[in-house]
């Protein structure tokens, strides 16, 4: 709401007679609006820092579980190696090829929901 829709408003009520009632009315009415508007961005700032939160501990977890993933295929692969564990060949190049394609999409899908283009 602008100030002449606000002004609008209050001269076409009838109760108020004078200048000094008008321009008392009109100044409630802004500030009214200021308030409004200011806790509607101090919620939106609320929410961006839970968010911003929320993200640090969400790329906490995505970055540990791809770790320990990461340990657990390598692992196989060094029992296999040292001949505690058999795996097929084709086992081993599936596992080590679906490790490395899941490490990639998850550091992209982290990465553009970390740090993604803001609307301006």
């Amino acid at each position: 709401m602008n100030i002449d829709d606000l002004l609008h408003v209050v001269s076409s009520q009838k109760e108020l007679s004078n200048d000094e009632e008008l321009n008392k009315r009109a100044t409630e009415l802004i500030l009214d609006s200021h308030r409004k508007d200011v806790e509607k961005k101090a919620e939106e700032i609320e929410g961006l820092k839970q968010d911003r939160q929320q993200r640090l501990i969400f790329s906490y977890c995505i970055f540990g579980f791809m770790c320990v993933y990461m340990a657990v295929a390598i692992a196989i692969v060094f029992l296999c190696g040292l001949g505690f564990m058999y795996l097929k060949e084709s086992v081993l190049i599936t596992l080590l090829t679906t490790t490395l394609a899941n490490v990639i999409g998850v550091f992209n899908l982290v990465t553009k929901y970390l740090f993604h283009n803001k609307e301006v």
